[in-house]
């Protein structure tokens, strides 16, 4: 099934989403399909890549594009119009069109990322939990100060997160080291990405097509930092070491 999504972008120069097939792979063989400049940046467009895309509240892979002629720096990676496009400066030599280049994201970036993104769908987890009312709204998973944001009924005002209570619900459930699965599914997002379904056993599916890593223990140590209320809105900041 997975092949499914890698595959579906063989045709009209879109480009195979690697990475939706092994998250853990930070390098692959590719060919320039379409190059240029955007706002005063180069990009460059490959039949198939492993780097992530800026999306999903999460921030794109970053790392280098290298031939026998030269080096390209990555620097932003952006999902447009079923493309991947990758942002970034020509350090050295040539990047044309049908030029065979090996690419190789930053793996400790992509590891750090997969940690934050994961803790963040932790919390939610933790969060049916002990608040099941409590409605998702938007997730920040840099790892500039991530966060998630929750709906309040009622825009109760006078809500507050019991942060012991949460810090230890995510303990319990990292504890479990359980594996993060995933099935495609049939739906696709508005903007024509991919849609993945995340599934751990024993609580409740989830679509998401970012990167994660294979089990929870991986994590490590999830600290809520502080919640807000504002607005009948609750923040949860949270790190992760």
């Amino acid at each position: 099934m997975l092949d499914y999504f890698v595959h579906i972008v063989d045709s009209n120069n879109m480009t195979k989403l690697l990475y939706l097939q092994n998250m853990e792979r930070y390098s692959c063989l590719a060919k320039i399909i379409k190059s240029g400049e955007i706002d005063g940046k180069q990009y460059l467009v490959l039949d198939q890549t492993v780097f992530y895309p800026q999306g999903g509240g999460q921030p794109s892979d970053i790392g280098i594009i290298r031939n026998q002629y030269g080096l390209f720096k990555v620097e932003k990676v952006v999902f447009i119009d079923q493309e991947i496009y990758h942002f970034g400066e020509i350090v050295s030599g040539n990047f044309a069109n049908q030029i065979e280049v090996t690419t190789e994201i930053d793996s400790e970036k992509r590891i750090l990322n997969s940690r934050i993104h994961s803790a963040g769908h932790v919390i939610d987890l933790a969060i049916q939990q002990l608040y099941p009312n409590l409605t998702p709204s938007k997730g920040y998973h840099y790892p500039e100060g991530p966060y998630l944001e929750y709906s309040i009924p009622n825009s109760d005002t006078t809500f507050s997160i019991d942060v012991d209570k949460l810090n230890t619900e995510n303990s319990t459930i990292i504890s479990l080291d359980l594996p993060i699965n995933f099935e495609i599914s049939n739906d696709t997002h508005l903007s024509g990405k991919p849609q993945r379904i995340m599934k751990i056993i024993g609580y409740p599916d989830c679509p998401c097509g970012g990167t994660h890593v294979s089990k929870l223990g991986e994590i490590g140590i999830i600290t809520i930092r502080k919640t807000s209320n504002k607005n009948g809105v609750i923040r949860i900041s949270y790190n992760v070491n």
